[in-house]
């Protein structure tokens, strides 16, 4: 009978435990981040690094590792070029959301500080 309690303990946390997780991944900077994490691992796998960095060391001004840059794209396969553009989109909107919290909880912060200063 005690085994059965536990049993049934364990599956009540289990479900409590994957609806905590998927309300969490509902959030927008969860998702987000999520999405750059996915596209930065899968993109580990189909894209050689340090080849294409020792490549691009033989390029001597901006203007030619710009056309390297370029060309590296232009010449990719079409899996690469989405999850570049993933990547680099994803990493574009955790920056502005983080951005927008660390602002708005600055100016939280100096508005206390503001008001406190007022008040004395």
């Amino acid at each position: 009978m005690e085994h059965h309690l536990t049993h049934m303990k364990k599956r009540i946390m289990r479900r409590i435990y994957v609806r905590y997780v998927l309300r969490k991944l509902q959030e927008p900077v969860a998702l987000e981040l999520v999405a750059l994490v996915g596209c930065t691992s899968v993109s580990y796998f189909l894209v050689s690094l340090n080849h294409v960095f020792s490549n691009a060391s033989s390029a001597h001004n901006l203007s030619d590792l710009s056309f390297f840059y370029y060309n590296a794209f232009v010449n990719t396969e079409l899996t690469v070029k989405t999850l570049l553009i993933g990547l680099v989109l994803a990493a574009i909107l955790v920056t502005r959301r983080l951005a927008s919290q660390i602002i708005s909880r600055t100016g939280k912060i100096f508005g206390r500080i503001f008001i406190r200063a007022r008040a004395v």
